[in-house]
């Protein structure tokens, strides 16, 4: 009876970047075995933290690790290497985009939108349809 190999730490957590759908079905299996065996963990230009003191940290460090490792940086260069030149084009435009969200953001950036989207809106500017 042959011997089912389970894929490696490595392949199921590219599965679940990837959003492979048998990957993101079930995903905390992965998640308890990064936080037990590699709770910092390598996956090519890519550092995956699992531990939530790391995670916090990791947030506090925007310049080494940004918001927006998607955009710059190894990982964005890897993603970049492999789109035609109409995809990096639309690539980027997407990316600007999201530099308007919160989450996308740091540092000064982040406070001043963090202070402008908690600001109370007088009552009645915003019409409810």
């Amino acid at each position: 009876m042959p011997v089912l190999e389970r894929p490696s730490l490595d392949d199921r957590l590219s599965a679940l970047i990837a959003s492979r759908p048998e990957a993101i079905a079930d995903p905390y299996p992965l998640f308890r075995e990064l936080l037990e065996r590699s709770p910092v963990h390598r996956l090519g230009p890519t550092v995956v933290l699992s531990r939530y003191d790391d995670v916090k940290l990791a947030v506090r460090e925007f310049e080494r690790m940004s918001s927006q490792a998607y955009r710059v940086g190894s990982r964005a260069e890897q993603i970049l290497a492999a789109l035609s030149p109409e995809q990096a084009q639309a690539f980027h435009g997407v990316a600007d985009f999201e530099m308007l969200y919160i989450s996308r953001s740091d540092g000064n950036v982040h406070g001043r939108l963090r202070i402008f989207s908690t600001r109370r809106t007088p009552k009645g500017r915003i019409a409810m349809s």
